[in-house]
């Protein structure tokens, strides 16, 4: 039975626009492949109407169903330009695991909106993961 500690009681939020998905998603699979006791949380912002990885996510979610929760957002909604900070807060009041981690991918612009987000919630410990494409 696999112990239950701080170490395996983790959240991993990444947050990602479309050509950050691309770099961000074998880290996502890496962390929903860890052992252990975990909820991986993916807020995606498209220019798109259809979502880059749309039915490799939906595979996964089959899979993870109690580990896995996505919230994709696209530019073309009202309101939605950029992640509401109603969503994050969202995450960060639902969570239930002992640790977060936050991982953010997307070109400068996203991630400095992005952080600036974080910072103002109180959030200063974060990765930003090299894109690895370019639109």
């Amino acid at each position: 039975m696999q112990e239950f500690t701080s170490e395996t009681n983790m959240h991993y939020v990444f947050l990602a626009d479309d050509s950050g998905l691309a770099s961000v998603f074998p880290k996502l699979k890496d962390c929903l492949s860890i052992p252990g006791y975990k909820h991986v949380t993916l807020l995606y912002l498209s220019s798109k109407r259809s979502h880059a990885f749309h039915k490799e996510l939906y595979i996964l979610q089959r899979h993870f169903p109690t580990q896995l929760f996505v919230l994709p957002r696209t530019k073309e909604q009202p309101g939605h330009g950029e992640f509401c900070q109603q969503d994050l807060e969202a995450i960060l009041n639902a969570n239930t695991m002992q640790r977060m981690e936050f991982i953010l991918s997307g070109p400068e612009e996203f991630v400095q909106t992005a952080s600036d987000m974080l910072h103002f919630l109180g959030i200063d410990k974060f990765q930003i993961q090299e894109q690895y494409f370019t639109e």
